[in-house]
């Protein structure tokens, strides 16, 4: 087999291995997200941590706080929708 060759059927494995491993790994974020409520999931206790998480962007993080409290709407965490 050619060098090439070799390469590109390394690539094709990784591939399909990252593809199967992130489906893996989605379903069991679905099943841990199922056993929380929304509340759990937007409550950050720390204004540290969402210092951290929000990787320096303030701005993005302002305008989401903004959003929630102007629209406070009802998220369906199964339909990823508003509820009104």
């Amino acid at each position: 087999m050619r060098s090439a060759n070799r390469v590109t059927v390394i690539a094709m494995l990784v591939l399909v291995a990252s593809m199967t491993l992130s489906v893996l790994t989605l379903q069991a974020v679905d099943r841990v997200r199922e056993e929380s409520t929304l509340q759990e999931v937007l409550y950050i206790p720390s204004p540290n941590t969402v210092k951290r998480l929000s990787l320096g962007y303030d701005g993005l993080m302002a305008d989401l706080y903004w959003t929630r409290v102007v629209f406070p709407a009802q998220w369906d965490p199964k339909l990823g929708i508003h509820v009104t």
